[in-house]
């Protein structure tokens, strides 16, 4: 995804100048299968992946949950997972050279 919450297109990923993207991990997509060939099915995550040295602002994408939970930002190591979470299309900063990474509820 670009910062804006849209999907990446062509043009974005031969952008020279990209300085971040987020990577969605579909936990309902999973193509592994258990012992009793039951599929395996895990939570749907969201890395924001930002190299820049300047903050920046993260339109969360709609139409992949209604909610997404923080489980881990680089930039506050010390906070407890799932203290913030925010709505789909909310913005989320994004704090220069950090990942966060987010749950869906």
């Amino acid at each position: 995804f670009r910062q804006d919450g849209q999907e990446m297109r062509e043009a974005d990923w031969r952008s020279g100048s990209r300085r971040t993207l987020g990577m969605l991990l579909n936990g309902d997509l999973i193509p592994d299968r258990d012992a009793r060939g039951h599929q395996v099915t895990g939570d749907t995550l969201l890395a924001l992946v930002h190299s820049f040295h300047e903050d920046v602002a993260w339109t969360l994408p709609s139409g992949w949950g209604d909610r997404w939970e923080v489980l881990l930002d680089t930039a506050r190591p010390d906070e407890a997972p799932g203290v913030r979470d925010f709505e789909a299309g909310a913005t989320v900063n994004v704090v220069g050279r950090s990942v966060v990474v987010l749950r869906r509820l």
